[in-house]
Order: structure tokens, then sequence, then C-alpha cells
């Protein structure tokens, strides 16, 4: 999909701001806006960037994420472990913009244009999204 027809997508609503409180009716999780990337999009950017298959998996996988990471615009160079998969259990580590964490990083997380420059730098077949960080702070 072009760059400006990705800039005009319709976001999804962003959740209420990140609120911690005893009352677990009042509280609300930390969530980040991205990319959940799998082994499969780590596999498939070690292929793309040419790390040879002699070298271990691990390490493969491991040095396409830190290739990828020095592509990616400034503004999008923050990941997080998520929850993913509509909550059910699925951990990934996720490529982030933004969050609901305060009113500046919400701001961040409806930056079309680091959106647009993020997805073609990334390549992958899933759309940003609200995801729920998977290690809850407690303060």
């Amino acid at each position: 999909m072009p760059q400006s027809e990705k800039a005009r997508q319709v976001l999804p609503p962003p959740p209420k701001l990140w609120k911690l409180s005893s009352d677990p009716k009042e509280r609300v999780p930390l969530m980040v806006f991205g990319w959940p990337i799998s082994v499969d999009n780590r596999r498939e950017w070690a292929n793309r960037f040419q790390i040879p298959t002699e070298v271990p998996q691990y390490n493969r996988l491991d040095n396409a994420w830190k290739h990828m990471g020095s592509l990616l615009p400034d503004k999008a160079k923050r990941a997080k472990l998520v929850r993913y998969n509509g909550g059910k259990g699925t951990v990934a580590m996720c490529i982030i913009i933004g969050s609901n964490k305060d009113e500046r990083d919400l701001k961040r997380a409806r930056n079309r244009t680091v959106i647009s420059e993020t997805s073609d730098v990334l390549q992958v077949d899933v759309e940003p999204q609200w995801l729920m960080v998977a290690d809850q702070p407690d303060n």
C-alpha cells in the first residue's frame, strides 16, 4: 500500500490514559500502540538482510532485530513485550510509537507520518494496534 494511502487509514481509537488504582474498577492497564513482531517476521527480516543461515538461529534473529532497529525512524525506536492475539496469552516484542502512559505519548500514537514511515520499513502484514504491556508496572 502506498505511503499516502497508509496515512489516510482510520486509526483504532485510543484507550483511556493509564491509571493505577487499588480499586480494580478504576484501573486502566498500560497499553502501547505499535506492531507485534513474531519470530516469523524476524526470520523474514534475516532473509531480507541476507544474514547467513550458517549463523545459529537465535543469533540470526537477534541480528535481524538489531538491524531493523537501526532502520526505524527515531520516534519508533522503542520496543516492549506485549500480549496480543485477543488476550489469549500470546506474548511478542512490539515496535511502539506511543502509549497511554500520558497525553504526550498518546499524541505520538496518532502521528500518521511516523506510522507510515515505520510501516514501510517493517514490511509486516499486521496493522499497528493497541496492545497490553505484558509486564504491567506497579507504580
